[in-house]
């Protein structure tokens, strides 16, 4: 019996291990992070990202980059609300799944 408790408990960690965690906040560029001053956010990050800047999310005060910047949905949700799940390592984030915040 205690074999069988220690191998699903050792499964259910293995498994919030590959689904990983999520964080809501706003896909920003690393240049302006939170702040685009008058600028709409969306154009604001497309531009800046054009001109060599990274994707960073922001979440609240907090501005984390983000490992692979090629994830997709990166690009369509640039300036907008978004729920990310993926991991963290660090300040940086490799991103799983990208979808509008509701």
């Amino acid at each position: 019996m205690k074999l069988v408790l220690s191998v699903a408990a050792t499964m259910a960690m293995g498994t919030m291990g590959l689904l990983g965690a999520s964080w809501t906040g706003t896909i920003s560029d690393s240049m302006c992070g939170a702040s685009h001053g008058t600028t709409p956010a969306k154009a604001c990050t497309t531009g800046c990202i054009k001109k060599g800047a990274k994707y960073v999310i922001v979440v609240g005060d907090k501005v984390y980059s983000i490992a692979n910047q090629d994830a997709p949905g990166l690009a369509k949700y640039a300036g907008d609300n978004v729920k990310v799940t993926g991991k963290m390592d660090g300040d940086s984030i490799t991103v799983a799944k990208i979808s509008k915040a509701s």
